[in-house]
């Protein structure tokens, strides 16, 4: 379908370390299905990796945590950075 290409393609990208075109994937993505862990994850870390997390992606990543492990590992890695900065 085409959501598994987007989706696929905007995993590559974070993968090949394509944080902005990784982002903007993403986010074609989640216009497709909005609340697809997959995609809420890959924006999530997209935006993390280039120091821009919204609070709509992170708020995303939260949700997409309660089923993907990675997107758990990231929001735990948010939560320590921040920690440390206090």
């Amino acid at each position: 379908t085409c959501y598994s290409a987007v989706i696929n393609l905007a995993v590559t990208q974070l993968r090949l370390a394509q944080f902005n075109d990784a982002e903007e994937t993403a986010q074609r993505a989640l216009r497709i299905r909005p609340r697809d862990p997959t995609a809420n994850f890959a924006l999530a870390a997209a935006q993390y990796a280039l120091n821009r997390l919204s609070p709509a992606a992170e708020a995303g990543l939260e949700k997409a945590a309660r089923t993907l492990p990675a997107a758990e590992e990231l929001l735990n890695a948010i939560e320590k950075e921040r920690l440390a900065a206090r």
